[in-house]
């Protein structure tokens, strides 16, 4: 692309033709006279003097063109690159990201990303410049400087993370440091699948330029990309599984074992994949101690892959001694006929231990018990209960909610609605003999399972009073069970993290016949399976990820906090003050090393070749005066021959 240093200079232009002006001014008006004796010369010397006209013109033709030169390297002519302009700031972004790692040319793909992007800095002239360094945590230059040293720096230091690039929040950095005038994003990347996750480029602003610098890589590459419980709560002395999952991004198959420790237990689990293709490897353990336990997965294949650092995966996995329920009521448990007892009893016999508190101490038993689940019936502190409650619940909680008093009806958490609206309370008959059964329940789901085969048992759970309820649950809820008339027997919905199961029943004696039925036990018996994940994924934090409080890795060395809270920084297993364990690992989707296709997008991709003639200004002047000298020695070369004797013509010209 050309520019102009001083466009004003184009003025002078005309001046290019003054040879041809002067040439045409000092040329002498003639009189032929003829001269017969000269005619034999003429027809001799006739060659000649053509050749000595057309280097008249030459050198007439090298004084134009030696002028225009000489002007526009005045006017500053020079070529640029599309990102070259002088008038617009350039911020580079570098891709920091754990697949950064990965090695390209034989060298790691972001000490490669470093060298453009300083060579990108270097040749930006006296362009305003800045550079953010993408990853968790975000690094960035700060402002815009013309020169380039305090970004230079920045770039000097900079080190490749183990966590994702977080290149959402490096581009809206930049759109901060551009300002509302905008400029050019050079962002520096490998392309791989994560590397523009976030990204919108049809939602920047019409004055920034995003060009993406492909640094290259997307070689094979296979990893372990999670941990994981089954079931998702593992409790001390009952059977678990742990998974491990291993994804080859290779295009040729994978064979290969993982080498899995879990405590000091080992055993190595073979494993064959095809091209792009994943899976969970599974070993059955029965782990009799509660506490966290260490998991270690390690990739053991032959040959390397380009990504070794997603090769081994640790994680910690919590081992609960028993699953603790939290009742909360304000009616005597002990009352035969009353609702509270037979709820006891049930969670009792399904292998919970079941703690009793009332509304007012739920929030202290939260805290100190950390139940597994909250069954709440017969409560009376309804406005003290929901605070807590809806905190919890939001948090990843599970609440079952026997409908058993007008309080329990009444029951409302601040910002969220219940699974289904409850109307007012209802006689089925006024002397409680009629009952209404419930009719159909949704078999699939965890919490009715056992109940395959034996759906009589539901069909004889009825109901003396309860509450009239609309057809429809909330938005995100889902109807487990019916009335006969249709009403809704059980619902639920997700809060935040958590779950809230709503029973439309009374297990009072007076009420109903769950108290008294076989389903009531069962029910209790499915709130494991029905209120716990089916696999936990969370023996592994993402590197990257914000805990609270301060930690140290193995080797004793803390890491940065702020205002209570910590960033991982990297792999490996971290303690916290009071003892506590996590573990935390590279991102999942970074081992998917291979690239994107960024035009698809409306891109443009550059190689990192090109990285130069992207912003490269490369001025003329010293080409231009060169030629202009060039052309002047021609010049003489060429007037020394016209300088010569003119040949003889027949004709007699006199000047006047």
């Amino acid at each position: 692309m050309i520019s102009l240093a001083v466009p004003l200079a184009l003025a002078a232009l005309p001046l290019a033709a003054l040879p041809l002006i002067i040439h045409w001014l000092t040329r002498g008006r003639v009189r032929e006279q003829v001269f017969p004796p000269l005619a034999l010369l003429q027809r001799i010397h006739a060659g000649r003097a053509r050749r000595s006209q057309l280097r008249e013109k030459i050198i007439l033709l090298l004084r134009l063109l030696a002028i225009a030169l000489a002007i526009f390297a005045m006017a500053g002519l020079a070529w640029r690159g599309d990102l070259g302009s002088a008038n617009r700031p350039l911020v580079v972004v570098v891709d920091a990201s754990a697949s950064m790692q990965q090695v390209v040319g034989g060298a790691s793909a972001f000490a490669q990303a470093r060298g453009a992007a300083t060579s990108l800095l270097d040749d930006a002239g006296s362009r305003a410049v800045g550079v953010i360094i993408s990853g968790k945590p975000l690094r960035s230059s700060g402002d815009l400087a013309v020169g380039g040293g305090e970004a230079l720096a920045r770039l000097a230091e900079a080190t490749v993370t183990t966590s994702d690039g977080a290149p959402a929040a490096a581009l809206s950095e930049a759109l901060r440091v551009l300002g509302p005038a905008g400029g050019d994003v050079v962002f520096v990347t490998d392309l791989a699948r994560s590397s523009l996750a976030g990204i919108d480029p049809a939602s920047l602003p019409e004055a920034v330029s995003l060009r993406l610098l492909d640094i290259g890589g997307g070689e094979n590459n296979a990893g372990i990309i999670g941990l994981a419980s089954e079931p998702g709560l593992v409790v001390a002395g009952r059977p678990a599984t742990v998974a491990v999952r291993i994804a080859n991004y290779a295009s040729t198959p994978l064979k290969a074992a993982v080498d899995l420790r879990i405590g000091t237990q080992a055993t190595v689990l073979p494993i064959e994949l095809g091209p792009g293709e994943s899976s969970w490897l599974r070993h059955p353990v029965v782990i009799d101690a509660s506490g966290q336990h260490r998991i270690h997965a390690s990739l053991v294949r032959s040959g390397q892959d380009a990504l070794s650092a997603d090769d081994a995966r640790s994680g910690m996995l919590e081992v609960h001694p028993g699953l603790t329920v939290l009742v909360v009521s304000g009616a005597d448990s002990n009352e035969l006929a009353g609702p509270v007892r037979p709820v006891r009893a049930a969670l009792s016999a399904a292998g919970y231990t079941v703690r009793m508190t009332d509304g007012a101490g739920l929030a202290e038993e939260l805290q100190a018990t950390k139940p597994f689940l909250v069954a709440s019936v017969a409560v009376r502190d309804a406005a003290g209960m929901a605070p807590p409650l809806r905190d919890w619940l939001i948090a990843g909680g599970r609440w079952v909610q026997f409908v058993a008093t007008p309080a329990d009806a009444s029951l409302v958490l601040p910002g969220t609605d219940p699974p289904i609206a409850l109307g007012q309370r209802m006689d089925v008959s006024t002397q409680e003999r009629a009952a209404q059964p419930w009719a159909q329940a949704r078999l699939e789901h965890p919490l009715f399972t056992v109940f395959s085969g034996r759906e009589a048992l539901l069909r004889s759970v009825a109901a003396y009073r309860y509450h009239l309820t609309p057809q429809q649950p909330a938005a995100d809820a889902a109807v487990l069970a019916t009335y006969a008339d249709g009403t809704v027997a059980v619902a639920e919905r997700p809060v935040g993290n958590g779950r809230w199961i709503m029973v439309n029943t009374s297990p009072g004696a007076a009420d109903g016949t769950l108290a008294a039925n076989e389903a009531l036990p069962l029910l209790m018996g499915r709130l494991a399976a029905a209120m716990a994940p089916e696999r936990s994924d969370g023996m592994t934090l993402e590197v990257g990820a914000i805990i609270a409080g301060a930690w140290k890795d193995e080797s004793g060395r803390w890491a940065p906090a702020q205002n209570g809270r910590t960033t991982i920084p990297a792999p490996g297993l971290w303690q916290a003050a009071d003892g506590s364990l996590v573990a935390a690992g590279l991102p999942g989707l970074e081992s998917d090393v291979r690239q994107l296709d960024a035009a698809r997008l409306g891109l443009e991709v550059r190689n990192a070749h090109g990285a130069l003639t992207a912003v490269r200004t490369a001025p003329w002047w010293a080409i231009l005066l060169a030629s202009v000298l060039g052309l002047l020695t021609v010049e003489i070369l060429c007037a020394g021959g016209v300088g010569g004797r003119a040949p003889a013509s027949a004709t007699h010209k006199e000047r006047s």
